[in-house]
């Protein structure tokens, strides 16, 4: 059913065809209280990330072929990779991500990091 309510989401985005599902390690540092991304798919123009509750949706805010920046209610998420082609001629990111992650506190933001791998 979540694979399903993904593709669709991504399908009204524009990038079903181009998206890229990816398991994601531990944030570096440790022990912010941030919770760890189970999942993430970065689409054309958007990304969703499962991370300790529903998935959300975050929209494209700024794209290179080497980086992309989403934007949400409490975080921005920048995911850098190495650009490659896929099968159908689009552009998009190979096998391994790194994803940074700035969570809005105007005390005390906090910025992690993690290393996200393709599922294949």
């Amino acid at each position: 059913m979540r694979a399903a309510f993904l593709t669709m989401a991504l399908a009204l985005a524009g990038g079903s065809a181009s998206a890229q599902d990816y398991a994601c390690g531990a944030w570096a540092p440790s022990g912010t209280g941030v919770d760890p991304i189970s999942a993430l798919t970065v689409g054309k123009q958007m990304a969703v990330v499962k991370q300790g509750g529903p998935a959300t949706t975050l929209r494209l805010t700024r794209g290179s072929l080497q980086r992309k920046t989403f934007a949400g209610d409490d975080a921005i998420l920048i995911v850098h990779g190495e650009f490659r082609r896929r099968a159908d001629g689009s552009p998009g990111f190979g096998p391994r991500v790194t994803v940074q992650q700035l969570r809005h506190d105007p005390r005390d933001p906090i910025l992690v990091q993690t290393t996200c791998e393709a599922n294949r």
